[in-house]
């Protein structure tokens, strides 16, 4: 049974949730964030308001991070250090100079795992074509464009006030919301390659 911890428990984190109490072999061993008032979504679940002593106190074997941008090295580090598997929401990190040392962390501690949550791999549309551009039926890809259709309006920045800011977010919405479109531009257009390393 893996004993599984989310750090960050803001509206990403209900899905996270979901997911560990769908799997069989994995339960909800501790909690963390700073609104102690989400302490009673966890009824007999640890909750803490420090990810490090979280980390410390509970023997866990990875963990959920659903934490702002500017968070996620630190959180990442915390826990690579404490021996512990990191499930990073997207993006890796908010800068690039966080993105790379966070692919250190990785290197330098070999057993331990970094992955990070781009869901819409997953979904039946992005399988179909993945099979459809590894079938070599239409050709090969000599191109690839994406469209970002969504809306993000002003009360969903005013609702964490992180979002939308350099210094905390990473930027806008290439990085928030258009990252999934270039996710998915790499997976398909980079073939039998891409498609056999994460399948």
């Amino acid at each position: 049974m893996l004993n599984v911890g989310i750090i960050g428990l803001g509206d990403i984190s209900s899905i996270h949730l979901k997911s560990i109490q769908a799997m069989e072999d994995a339960r909800l061993a501790a909690v963390c964030d700073l609104d102690l008032s989400q302490k009673e979504r966890f009824d007999g679940i640890p909750f803490y308001s420090d990810f490090a002593k979280m980390l410390t106190e509970q023997p866990l074997d990875c963990v959920h991070i659903c934490l702002p941008h500017h968070l996620h090295y630190l959180a990442t580090k915390t826990a690579v250090e404490a021996g512990v598997h990191v499930l990073l929401e997207k993006p890796l990190a908010h800068s690039i100079q966080d993105a790379k040392a966070i692919v250190e962390l990785e290197e330098n501690h070999p057993n331990i795992k970094i992955g990070v949550c781009l869901q819409n791999r997953l979904n039946e549309t992005v399988k179909a074509l993945q099979q459809m551009v590894s079938s070599k039926k239409y050709g090969q890809i000599i191109g690839l464009k994406g469209l970002v259709t969504w809306h993000r309006p002003k009360a969903y920045y005013d609702a964490k006030p992180w979002r939308g800011f350099l210094k905390t977010a990473g930027g806008g919405v290439m990085i928030n919301q258009a990252i999934h479109t270039l996710d998915l531009i790499q997976l398909v257009g980079g073939g039998d390659r891409i498609h056999s390393r994460f399948h």
